[in-house]
């Protein structure tokens, strides 16, 4: 333990009496465990620890950790189990399963104790609240929108040892699945017909209201299908071809997340017939990006609204006023 807590930066207290045999093998536990470090937000609590080796001379130091809470810099992991064990400096773990907002995880992999603690994870996770997960790392995603995913597959791999520059050495990838749904209202699909009467008057509102009707009538508070690859390269979140679909109709997603400047550069194509109809760009701070209607119509009109998030920020009834006047 000494070695771990030197090379790691942890301090691990032990908070009831534990019980160590030496024969016939090295058996240590201890019911109420406490493990945290100093400089980050870790903090594993109310834990029982269990450490075991035999005497053959190259046989690792079994460990066997229950918690239940772990706390990761603000990221809760809850009715923890960890299987691992720890040679020549390395700690493999063999299983390490729990909770993990409103879902579950599965993985292995190993950290290595040198001076940057490279580590080399795998596994699975499945229906964590994408949500929640961002709310605690900072950033808010749409309220209207909730979004569950899964893993079956994911490996991520990095260096633990330096807090600040921890993302910009980060790498993995994972194949998603999961759902979407989007939260609408009477007055948005009134709203939309509205909308749909006043192309004539305004034929530069055809492109936002064809979609802002397609959103409405194939997304809203429908149950939909999230499928796609993500990839994590240094400080960068690659999303690719994360396909949005329902029974109703089809849009996919290609975009790049900055973890360091904390802003998001896309597109997001909406299909009809298995044929794009209309392009959108997603551009700006994470917490408050702009998603554009791309044409030339719309460029050249001012009064037209381009963000189709805006017209649901501000609500449609309000965007519908200020057209009525224009158009008059």
């Amino acid at each position: 333990m000494l070695d771990i807590e030197k090379q790691t930066g942890l301090s691990i207290e032990l908070e009831e009496q534990s019980n160590l045999d030496i024969y016939p093998k090295i058996y240590f536990f201890n019911s109420k465990v406490t493990i945290f470090h100093k400089n980050s937000s870790i903090l594993i609590g109310n834990s029982s620890l269990t450490i075991t080796k035999s005497y053959w001379p190259f046989s690792p130091f079994n460990i066997n950790l229950k918690s239940p809470i772990i706390n990761l810099n603000g990221f809760e992991l809850n009715n923890v189990s960890i299987h691992a064990n720890y040679k020549d400096k390395v700690i493999k773990f063999i299983k390490f399963n729990g909770d993990l907002i409103g879902g579950k995880f599965d993985i292995t992999g190993d950290i290595n104790l040198n001076d940057q603690l490279p580590f080399n994870i795998k596994g699975q996770f499945k229906n964590i609240s994408l949500n929640t997960l961002l709310k605690q790392s900072g950033i808010n995603l749409w309220d209207r929108i909730t979004i569950k995913l899964s893993s079956e597959e994911f490996s991520i791999f990095g260096y633990a040892k330096d807090k600040d520059n921890f993302v910009s050495f980060l790498k993995g990838e994972a194949e998603l699945s999961g759902s979407g749904y989007l939260l609408t209202t009477d007055e948005e699909r009134f709203g939309a017909a509205l909308l749909s009467l006043l192309v004539e008057k305004l034929p530069s509102l055809s492109s936002m209201s064809k979609l802002y009707n397609f959103i409405i009538s194939t997304y809203g508070n429908i149950p939909t299908f999230i499928k796609g690859n993500l990839m994590i390269n240094n400080n960068k979140i690659l999303l690719k071809e994360i396909n949005i679909e329902n029974e109703l109709g089809k849009s996919s997603l290609n975009a790049e997340l900055d973890l360091k400047k904390n802003d998001v550069n896309g597109k997001i194509y909406f299909y009809e017939d298995e044929e794009v109809f209309i392009e959108t760009v997603i551009k700006g701070n994470m917490n408050d990006p702009e998603i554009l209607i791309k044409g030339n119509v719309l460029d050249q009109d001012k009064e037209t609204p381009k963000d189709i998030r805006k017209i649901f920020k501000e609500g449609i009834s309000s965007i519908v006023d200020k057209l009525l006047k224009i158009s008059d």
